[in-house]
């Protein structure tokens, strides 16, 4: 009779023992499905972040081989542009640009002229306003 009870406690044992075994084994493999999903989403992340690290790197190339043909300052100011309209959500007034940055007519002309000619701007007429002009970003 004792032998029966302890015989039946140890397999009532096991079977809580298999029972935590099992859920042990459901709860990481649900722990390591979520890490998958975190990796899989950190690595797109990190190609975006490439994908924007090569273009700001093409911009930057391109900028430093134009500031010989037209100097120094007006690639600055150029950049400038560029981070501003980006910051504005990719299309800005040129108005709004001439205001903001603080320049005369000549400078905004050259500035836009310079960015325009590389290929890193497009300049269209103001829909509201027929005497502007919007510049937007170029994608690529």
């Amino acid at each position: 009779m004792i032998g029966d009870v302890l015989h039946e406690t140890s397999m009532a044992m096991d079977s809580k023992s298999d029972e935590r075994h099992s859920l042990a084994g459901s709860l990481n493999s649900a722990i390591l499905q979520e890490l998958n999903d975190d990796i899989s989403e950190l690595r797109f992340e990190i190609s975006r972040l490439q994908r924007e690290v090569e273009r700001q790197k093409q911009r930057i190339d391109f900028l430093e081989k134009k500031k010989k043909k037209y100097g120094k300052d007006i690639i600055d100011r150029v950049n400038s542009m560029l981070t501003l309209i980006e910051d504005y959500g990719g299309s800005l007034k040129s108005s709004t640009i001439k205001k903001f940055m603080g320049l005369s007519k000549d400078e905004l002309y050259r500035t836009i002229k310079c960015a325009r000619e590389s290929g890193l701007i497009e300049v269209q007429i103001d829909s509201s306003d027929r005497r502007g002009s919007v510049v937007r970003i170029v994608q690529r």
